[in-house]
């Protein structure tokens, strides 16, 4: 099975992540990268039984492939000014650079919405459990709530953010992109939980960078 995780960036897309590749990892082999390029990947995979990739990107390629059916897609959402405001403040890009950034991946969502398992970020955030257990059969159907319970309890925020805020560039197993880093098995980079609360754009910017931003997507907010 290929499986590709293309969420929004900032939306829970490497809880959903996860959630994958447990369920998949205890159905077989499974090889994963975080990039787009599956022919690549297949081949650096050699036999395994499951290809997981994560990417906030995906090319033709992959896209016609999602429409087929040949892959499944899987993609979390949430409001584009509250991705925005924690994009900035996690990885300390500008303003205008996170706002295209959060647009092009719109502009993705909308060829694959309807061939992809589209989980919301609150939901997520609220109801972990249900949003695992959503993941899960999507992949597998005889995930239950045991297995779904397990896995999202092993990657609920105050785990995460534990085993984050420790992460080190030198540590063995760990990616280092310039901006930011992160562990090659779980794909949580450093401050990948920047607060235990779920913290809306509002909250994050002054009133008027938060409606600029809100305004920068006004002809484009996604279905949710």
């Amino acid at each position: 099975m290929i499986v590709f995780l293309a969420g929004m960036q900032r939306s829970g897309s490497t809880f959903a992540f996860n959630i994958a590749r447990e369920v998949l990892a205890k159905r077989g082999t499974l090889h994963q990268q975080a990039a787009f390029d599956i022919p690549a990947e297949l081949a650096a995979a050699g036999p395994c039984d499951h290809l997981l990739l994560k990417s906030h990107d995906m090319d033709e390629l992959g896209i016609n492939l999602a429409r087929t059916g040949a892959i499944r897609v899987i993609c979390t959402i949430r409001r584009p000014e509250d991705a925005v405001a924690s994009f900035m403040e996690t990885f300390g890009f500008p303003e205008a650079e996170s706002i295209i950034l959060i647009k092009a991946w719109l502009a993705l969502y909308e060829k694959i919405r309807n061939v992809a398992l589209t989980i919301d970020y609150e939901f997520l955030d609220r109801h972990p459990i249900r949003a695992a257990r959503t993941i899960g059969r999507f992949l597998a159907p005889d995930v239950g709530w045991l297995e779904a319970r397990a896995i999202a309890r092993r990657h609920a925020k105050q785990t995460v953010k534990a085993m984050a805020d420790r992460l080190d560039r030198s540590d063995p197993g760990v990616q280092d992109l310039g901006y930011s880093y992160y562990d090659q098995t779980t794909f949580f980079h450093r401050k990948h939980v920047s607060s235990l609360s779920s913290t809306a754009a509002e909250q994050r910017l002054s009133p008027a960078q938060a409606a600029r931003i809100r305004q920068a997507f006004a002809a484009d907010q996604p279905p949710r």
